[in-house]
């Protein structure tokens, strides 16, 4: 009984994305995304004949650099998962049987989008008629600038956007920047929103906003209180919300009775 209890409810969505197949995993930070694509990563070494046959591919080099790491340190045994494990001791023999060498752990093809492109591109030098020395810019900030600034001038009409940010056109463009260097968080939540056929994006987007603060506060903040302090803790969030309401209820009020006397 004890053991079905510590069993997590998308246990069986883990078990599903390990196989074969397309799959989207979204989860709150610190849910355990890192460790499902690093055994799903080793489950399908056990695929395939050569280990660089399987690819992981990421937005940022951080991403890449803790993909990498945390795959090496589950191959050298360091992993705390049960799963994992179990999946390593597999790996461990389908790799002698399969004649690999202990260097394959080193070999494992996980990089970044950018850096993929750039290993293709080096494969084809005349294809791509970009000669062998053909380098990505490590610090594309100034790329981002221009693209920002071609983005501007292309939506100058969208008066929405520039009064919101009350015509400041610096503070658009940090702001902006700062989107883009963090794309990977972000970039695929809307993408979906985009594609999804329910046309009313903000409650779509208020739903999944909603779902996901549960989660997070069912996994990170519930496990540290006692019941007696989760509902004095809920009692204290309602009077607050309570509180709020009729303060901008007040407000409006106010405003309501200035304009009818100017």
């Amino acid at each position: 009984m004890a053991d079905l209890i510590k069993i997590p409810s998308d246990h069986h969505a883990r078990e599903e994305a390990l196989g074969m197949g397309s799959f989207i995993v979204q989860a709150p930070a610190g849910s355990g995304k890192t460790s499902l694509l690093v055994k799903r990563f080793l489950t399908l070494l056990l695929e395939v004949k050569s280990p660089k046959e399987v690819l992981a591919l990421t937005f940022t080099n951080k991403a890449a650099a803790e993909m990498a790491q945390r795959l090496k340190e589950a191959l050298d045994g360091k992993s705390k998962d049960k799963g994992i494990q179990e999946v390593v001791k597999k790996l461990s023999k389908y790799a002698i049987k399969s004649k690999w060498g202990e260097g394959y752990i080193d070999s494992l093809m996980v990089m970044t989008i950018d850096k993929l492109a750039l290993r293709l591109i080096k494969q084809t030098p005349i294809l791509s008629n970009s000669g062998v020395n053909f380098l990505t810019d490590e610090d594309p900030e100034d790329l981002y600038r221009e693209s920002i600034k071609e983005t501007i001038t292309a939506n100058a009409d969208n008066h929405l956007l520039f009064k919101y940010f009350n015509y400041d056109y610096h503070k658009l463009t940090e702001q902006l920047l700062k989107l883009i260097s963090k794309r990977d968080q972000w970039l695929p939540i809307v993408s979906t929103l985009l594609s999804s056929k329910d046309n009313n994006i903000n409650e779509t987007y208020e739903k999944y906003y909603s779902d996901e603060l549960s989660l997070w506060i069912d996994q990170k903040i519930k496990p540290n209180f006692a019941d007696e302090d989760l509902k004095e803790l809920e009692a204290t969030v309602d009077a607050a919300e309570d509180s709020a309401e009729k303060s901008a209820k007040r407000s409006n009020s106010h405003n309501k009775m200035r304009s009818r006397y100017t």
